[in-house]
């Protein structure tokens, strides 16, 4: 069982983002939710079409997002300013509270976890498009990528990593550990 101190850190608020951010959803995904802007409005307001967009490009969800999230709950607990700081910074700070969960949401080694997400997180291959299965073929023979997917009900031809949930990707790490 994992220590239950739970920890509060300050750091940049770019960081604090990282370690809070949930997985990419796809436009389609979007409009099956029926996201709207403003009171109701249609997803192609100009509100809409922003709260997608915002979603789309630029997510946060990365390595440190996954990791982090599997040990921890994790909460933004204050965003501070510039002035906050002597001298005073260019940039905004945070406060996140890292609470130690019971157990992790999937019981993987930690030195797995982080292996295999910086194996399928690194360069190019965390782009949003890119399918997982051609991320996991990077890093494990075909067949055995496929073989994992499929054990999770995982489209690896059409869902890109970044879309998957934290307990998708851990139990992948899981998996991987144990077919490599």
């Amino acid at each position: 069982e994992m220590g239950r101190t739970p920890l509060f850190v300050f750091v940049q608020k770019e960081v604090g983002d990282r370690l809070v951010a949930t997985p990419m959803v796809s436009v389609s995904e979007e409009i099956n939710r029926g996201v709207t802007g403003d009171g109701g409005s249609s997803l192609h307001s100009k509100y809409g079409a922003r709260v997608v967009a915002s979603r789309l490009k630029g997510s946060n969800y990365s390595r440190p997002s996954v990791f982090i999230q599997n040990y921890f709950t994790v909460k933004i607990e204050r965003i501070f300013s510039e002035e906050t700081y002597y001298p005073k910074t260019e940039v905004l700070g945070a406060l996140v509270h890292l609470r130690p969960r019971p157990r992790p949401l999937v019981d993987v080694k930690p030195a797995s976890l982080f292996a295999f997400l910086n194996a399928c997180f690194k360069g190019r291959m965390r782009g949003p498009s890119r399918p997982a299965l051609k991320s996991l073929s990077k890093i494990c023979p075909p067949e055995v990528a496929r073989f994992i997917l499929e054990s999770l009900r995982i489209d690896g031809n059409s869902v890109p990593l970044a879309q998957l949930s934290v307990t998708d990707l851990a139990t992948l790490a899981l998996l991987w550990e144990t077919y490599i």
